[in-house]
């Protein structure tokens, strides 16, 4: 992680201690960033990412980020063993999709698929845009 990752990271915990009761959708598009960079600021208090800014040389450099294919490749078996443990499993924003298991739902005549209200409350979800929804039997 870099000086400006924890530095932003610093500033995103000490919003959220002023503000508990906003919703992250606020922080991630005030910052500009996905739900994942949220939570890892959340992981540290602001003393804690105080003493890390002050520990950590202006000059360190992150190494280069894997492609995208190479790094879902990577994480296929730790993903395919949480989703046999829970069967359920979030991929953030930063893979482009969300993934969970559901059952189909009667409606009527139809049958649906409803998506857990907290992905939209934490703007993984926007009710407002069209999704490719793509189906796999278990």
């Amino acid at each position: 992680m870099t000086l400006e990752g924890m530095k932003q990271r610093r500033a995103i915990r000490a919003d959220v201690d002023a503000a508990p009761a906003a919703d992250h959708l606020q922080f991630r598009s005030k910052y500009r960033v996905g739900e994942g960079i949220i939570a890892s600021a959340l992981t540290r208090t602001v003393a804690e990412w105080d003493a890390l800014i002050v520990a950590t040389p202006a000059d360190v450099v992150e190494k280069p980020r894997q492609p995208e294919k190479e790094q879902q490749q990577a994480l296929a078996p730790a993903i395919e063993k949480t989703e046999q443990k829970t069967g359920f499993i979030t991929l953030g924003l930063e893979q482009g999709f969300v993934k969970f298991i559901r059952k189909p739902a009667k409606m009527g005549m139809d049958y649906i698929f409803w998506i857990p209200r907290v992905y939209v409350k934490n703007g993984l979800v926007d009710p407002s845009c069209e999704y490719e929804v793509y189906l796999k039997k278990r």
